[in-house]
């Protein structure tokens, strides 16, 4: 299917399901790819949901998939991106559940082994909540742990995401 007809339906993306966790990251990597060719911000954010949903699928079956981690928090803060703007609350809370993803990733794999993805969003959101809490490395790193102890297992669940899976063009609610 490509982007314009993925576009084209208005309904949630869904396409075949997975057989292992490489082809699930791979699946989930294509559809990010697509969200950024995508024409309006309703396809860019149906595209991102479904690829996280592949992402927490990869999670599934290899607990140990690191790179699985890595795209999942791409993901989510992508989709927190998505919404800022009718919903800064809820974009909050996609960026605290992409650092206890990312926090887990890098917690459970040795620094020489941990995918560049990874390391990426690591420092991406070490570098938002140092930004946006006023909060040092050590501070942000703590965090971090905190989130990925309190979330991870809210962020790991398919269809429960921040509670807030919203149409980012869909007008905010007063």
């Amino acid at each position: 299917m490509t982007p314009k007809e993925r576009e084209a339906n208005s309904g949630p993306i869904r396409v075949e399901e997975p057989k292992n966790p490489e082809t699930a990251v791979a699946m989930g990597r294509g559809l990010i790819s697509d969200a950024e060719k995508g024409a309006t911000p309703s396809a860019r954010h149906a595209l991102r949901l479904e690829a996280a949903r592949h992402f927490r699928t990869a999670i599934r079956m290899n607990a140990a998939h690191e790179e699985a981690y890595g795209w999942l928090a791409h993901a989510l803060r992508l989709i927190g991106q998505d919404i800022r703007e009718t919903s800064a609350e809820a974009a909050d809370d996609y960026l605290r559940l992409a650092c206890a993803v990312a926090w887990e990733a890098k917690s459970k794999t040795q620094a020489a082994a941990l995918s560049g993805r990874t390391r990426q969003e690591s420092k991406i959101l070490i570098a938002w909540l140092r930004a946006t809490r006023h909060f040092t490395v050590d501070e942000a790193e703590s965090e971090m742990e905190t989130l990925r102890a309190q979330r991870l297992s809210e962020a790991l669940e398919s269809e429960a995401v921040a509670g807030a899976s919203r149409d980012p063009s869909a007008p905010a609610s007063t």
